[in-house]
């Protein structure tokens, strides 16, 4: 690992020894895989065993590796919280390290940008240890700040996921995001309707976050798709983004109001995968598909929230797509 990013070695060694593990295989989100080999090289050279990396990308704790976990004693899977106790995966958590000064220093600046008395505090996993010493620091400067618990798909408080962002709907008046990227603190400005704060520590960056420019091109989205004659509905078979429940009861509702329906099950959802001919795509999967990767497609792809506003011929106040746990299959 380098110097910003984190890894307990010494938990791996534990977790190899009590699983008796001599095949042990590695799984990363795309932008850790450079960790591999220094990682695989220190493993096996402590400890006889047999190391192999997932060539799979992994895009959280939804995404598990079965093909590889059906050869490997143990799996690691790196940069994720624990979404389902699978038999064999053990989630290894990987810690981004921040200079303290300068976080300190956001901090204080923070404080020009928040109006209320009362805030949310949430993050992504690889910053969650820093949650407790930044409320502390709020509840210092007079300002209550909670950390909050998410529904039953969200293990640790304060955390949100890309297609969860329940830990943020509780208490607070406003939100405060650590983390970097721009879909999180979006996706959580939507789905609470309350004003989010990004407090970006690697760019070094506070922002007020705006999802004007987002609704305006997923309302334009919408407009373009009303009068399509065929629908091809996305179904995931990742094992977090599966939700077969949620796309059968579209299809169902899309062929009873007259229209052609096809129902597309794939594991990886690429554009150049899917060969059917249609009007429009339905992505039951992960929800970031539809928002960040649109225009690859080639068509409007809709979320089921917007898809269903033209199923019902009523255009409603925008609401994010988020996956709940009783739209996946099978129910865990």
């Amino acid at each position: 690992m380098d110097d910003t990013y984190v890894v307990d070695l010494e938990e791996l060694f534990a977790l190899i020894d009590r699983k008796k593990a001599k095949i042990v295989g590695l799984q990363f989100p795309d932008g850790l895989v450079r960790f591999f080999q220094d990682i695989k090289e220190k493993l096996e050279d402590k400890r006889d065993i047999l190391v192999l990396l997932s060539g799979n990308s992994s895009f959280g704790s939804c995404d598990i590796d079965f093909n590889l976990l059906n050869i490997v004693d143990l799996l690691f899977h790196f940069g994720h919280t624990s979404m389902f106790k699978i038999d064999k995966v053990e989630y290894i958590p990987v810690k981004i390290k921040l200079r303290e000064d300068i976080l300190e220093d956001l901090l204080k600046k923070s404080l020009s940008y928040i109006i209320s008395n009362k805030i949310s505090l949430v993050t992504t996993p690889q910053y969650k240890n820093y949650l407790l010493n930044i409320r502390d620091f709020y509840e210092e400067n007079g300002i209550t700040c909670s950390i909050n618990e998410g529904d039953n798909r969200v293990k640790d408080r304060g955390i949100v996921l890309g297609c969860n962002f329940s830990a943020a709907k509780g208490a607070g008046k406003e939100v405060i995001f650590l983390g970097d990227g721009s879909f999180h603190p979006i996706g959580i400005k939507i789905a609470t309707q309350k004003r989010v704060i990004r407090i970006d520590p690697l760019m070094q960056d506070i922002e007020e976050i705006r999802v004007e420019k987002l609704l305006k091109q997923r309302y334009a989205l919408i407009s373009k798709s009303i009068g399509f004659k065929s629908a091809g509905i996305l179904v995931s078979n990742k094992i977090g983004q599966n939700r077969f429940n949620l796309a059968q009861r579209l299809y169902k509702e899309t062929i009873n109001r007259g229209y052609k329906a096809y129902l597309i099950c794939m594991n990886l959802i690429r554009p150049e995968s899917i060969g059917l001919k249609v009007d429009i795509l339905v992505n039951t999967a992960c929800p970031r598909i539809a928002i960040d990767d649109y225009i690859s497609f080639g068509k409007p792809i809709l979320t089921p929230i917007e898809f269903n506003m033209i199923l019902q011929d009523k255009i409603i106040e925008y609401q994010m797509d988020e996956i709940r746990e009783e739209d996946i299959y099978p129910t865990f």
